[in-house]
């Protein structure tokens, strides 16, 4: 758990603990006044503490809490201080307005203590809370990236520290420290299906469910579930799940520009998106390049293994299409592999009070995710289990595969690919 800023100075015996002490009380009465002042200033002007241990002190924050940041976790320590060096730090009250929505994206921020609100304000004036961030939490890598205005404003709600990364460093450092680019990627992969949206004036209610199932929910599966005769709480279903995955994106991530990668992941996950929402099917979570979708849930459908297998045949042809736009770039062409497969999974509302999302549990989710890592090694890009092939009435082009050991599996699975 990243720590305030005290905790460093007694650690560091720059100041006493008494006297650290001494120095929150006088800031808490500041704050009742209206005269916020951070912690080090204070202690300085009470002569306790010199600006050299101060900046050490507040030197050392940075780089553990820049160090438990997802963007930057697996970063190795000389990458964490070109980044502290570069970035700007600013200690704010509570209810300071740090960002704006509709102002230009011109910096990555890291929350270094304190905690902050990201919210929302409609056409009508009405805010609509999306999350709260605390210590080693970022905000603001879509609108960096994509050069975009910002799509919500963010606020302290208790006395905070900062990080702010402006956009020309980040690009510099990105040239320089492929892996800072590289991990930069990572992350954004998973931010990408919520990035850049306008938000409609929504009731509470409206905005619960978008905020659980994204912004490619139907209106009839929003309409189910405002009606109350979706349970959220937990529910056995049989459904089809389906995993897709790129495959060596990564090192094409390494020599590509972060402003492009953007754009390359955009086109992919818009026409994947589209591929399963025309077959169905409901994209739960983008866990870095891969997509996570289920059909037959939170909605049932009958004849859900037969779309899921046909949402992955369209899958195809579209990534056909990227690729087309891909290649007339100069670039090389993406591939994935598409794993299917049919069975019960514990459907619910999973998370904290803060960070809820609608998810599936259980083994049939497991064997689709390792059917679709199996697909380097039988050289095809859709792998579907036998329990989908056998619920398929329609005639499609399976190709019986060899029966395959999979971990957790007591027996070899039956598996097909799709000609």
């Amino acid at each position: 758990m990243p720590r305030r800023i005290g905790e460093y100075l007694v650690e560091g015996r720059r100041c006493r603990l008494e006297e650290v002490e001494q120095a929150l009380a006088e800031q808490s009465v500041r704050m009742r006044l209206n005269d916020y002042k951070p912690l080090g200033e204070i202690l300085i002007e009470r002569g306790q503490l010199n600006e050299y241990d101060l900046k050490r002190a507040l030197e050392k924050q940075r780089l553990e809490v820049l160090a438990t940041v997802s963007v930057f976790r697996n970063l190795p320590l000389q990458s964490l201080r070109q980044i502290s060096e570069l970035a700007e730090q600013e200690s704010h009250p509570e209810k300071t307005l740090l960002i704006r929505q509709g102002e230009a994206g011109d910096s990555f921020c890291v929350v270094i203590s304190g905690r902050v609100r990201v919210f929302r304000t409609s056409e009508a004036g009405q805010e609509m809370t999306l999350t709260t961030l605390g210590p080693g939490e970022g905000f603001g890598e879509m609108a960096l990236l994509a050069g975009e205005a910002r799509s919500a404003s963010v606020e302290t709600i208790e006395p905070s520290s900062l990080l702010f990364l402006p956009r020309e460093s980040f690009f510099a450092l990105c040239k320089t420290n492929a892996d800072l680019s590289l991990a930069f990627v990572k992350v954004l992969c998973d931010r990408l299906a919520q990035g850049n949206v306008r938000l409609e004036l929504l009731s509470e209610e409206e905005l619960a469910v978008r905020n659980l199932f994204g912004k490619y929910i139907t209106p009839e599966i929003r309409d189910e579930i405002l009606s109350g005769r979706v349970p959220l709480d937990g529910e056995f279903k049989e459904v089809t799940v389906l995993f897709a995955d790129l495959r060596g994106f990564y090192a094409l991530a390494e020599a590509t520009p972060p402003k492009e990668i953007v754009r390359l992941l955009n086109g992919y996950f818009t026409e994947m998106a589209s591929a399963l929402r025309q077959h169905k099917g409901l994209v739960l979570q983008y866990i870095g390049d891969e997509i996570e979708a289920v059909f037959g849930a939170p909605l049932p459908l009958e004849d859900h293994p037969r779309l899921a297998v046909e949402a992955a045949l369209e899958m195809r042809r579209r990534l056909a299409l990227v690729n087309g736009d891909i290649q007339r770039r100069g670039r090389p062409p993406l591939t994935h592999g598409i794993g299917i497969h049919t069975g019960q999974a514990l459907a619910a509302n999973i998370g904290s009070p803060e960070r809820m999302a609608y998810t599936l549990i259980g083994d049939t989710v497991n064997l689709a995710s390792r059917l679709q890592t199996l697909s380097t090694r039988f050289g095809t890009d859709i792998i579907v289990s036998k329990t989908t092939r056998d619920r398929v009435e329609a005639d499609l082009p399976f190709v019986q595969l060899p029966s395959t050991s999979i971990k957790g599996k007591t027996e070899e699975v039956e598996i097909f690919s799709l000609g």
